[in-house]
């Protein structure tokens, strides 16, 4: 007997990836001879959830965190699939967030010792180039401090 179609796009509406490690790799262990006995297994990081499924996705349980090791807090708790649906969206947008931080320009400015003098650099408003505190002109565009 094959899995229930209906079942199959619910479940696949609420785990469309993996919770913990984001990848689509989320596989289900339908037991169409002991109805209640069905799981969701990652096949990347080998979690498991034991899946509650009466007409409806009632609830899952995370009963093996796998090699992610991220789900240790969730462990044996019964879920309701929103739960793990708003987990893999949170995830998703840190993820995003990271990667564009990365992405933009990192601005230094330069401070200069030689022999007991501090030579300051300023940044020009006009350009954005580095020049000496001391000069009230920017060499570069000569825009004025």
């Amino acid at each position: 007997m094959s899995l229930p179609e209906k079942m199959k796009v619910e479940i696949s509406k609420f785990f469309p990836s993996c919770p913990l490690c984001q990848k689509q790799s989320i596989e289900i262990q339908w037991n169409a001879d002991w109805y209640g006995r069905d799981y969701l297994v990652c096949s990347n990081c080998d979690a498991k959830w034991h899946i509650y499924y009466l007409g409806s996705l009632k609830w899952a349980k995370l009963i093996e965190e796998g090699t992610s090791g991220l789900g240790a807090a969730y462990l044996e708790e019964e879920k309701n699939p929103t739960f793990w649906f708003n987990m893999i969206e949170k995830t998703s947008e840190k993820s995003l967030k990271k990667m564009e931080i990365s992405a933009q320009p990192i601005v230094r400015e330069k401070e200069i010792i030689r022999e007991k003098e501090v030579i300051v650099k300023v940044k020009c408003p006009y350009c954005g180039k580095l020049y000496n505190e001391v000069m009230d002109i920017c060499p570069h565009c000569g825009g004025k401090r």
